[in-house]
């Protein structure tokens, strides 16, 4: 059964919103560590939020079949177009360079941020609770 870009943000999303102590395989603590050892990690995922958002193009186009499962996020990913990424460094006020760029995909990857837009509710906390303290 193919799976859709739509599907794939409302179940990653599902999974993110479901009470750790109930489900505790969705527990993402290590991205609050991640987050917490890597500034430049840190600094991307606070200017989330402020990065306009390409589209899919066709969001309920299935993915093909030729594709693994486990390439599904980047899959869904490289469909936004144009890419988020430049316009999330320039944002982040940082340059377009590969090791910047691999810390895009890490937050990616880690599902700190969402391709809506939006970030994890992990990474949330840890942006909400970042900022409080430099109050």
């Amino acid at each position: 059964m193919s799976t859709t870009p739509r599907e794939a943000l409302a179940e990653w999303k599902h999974l993110d919103m479901l009470d750790p102590e109930e489900h505790p395989e969705t527990q993402n603590h290590g991205i609050v560590v991640l987050l917490d050892q890597d500034p430049i990690l840190a600094q991307l995922v606070a200017a989330w939020h402020n990065v306009p958002i390409g589209v899919d193009p066709n969001p309920n186009e299935p993915m093909p079949p030729d594709i693994p499962e486990y390439k599904l996020l980047r899959w869904v990913w490289a469909r936004i177009t144009p890419d988020p990424i430049p316009t999330w460094l320039e944002t982040a006020g940082l340059p377009e360079r590969p090791d910047f760029i691999r810390k895009c995909w890490s937050a990616i990857d880690n599902r700190m941020v969402f391709p809506d837009g939006t970030r994890s509710r992990w990474a949330q906390q840890f942006v909400t609770r970042r900022v409080r303290e430099a109050l």
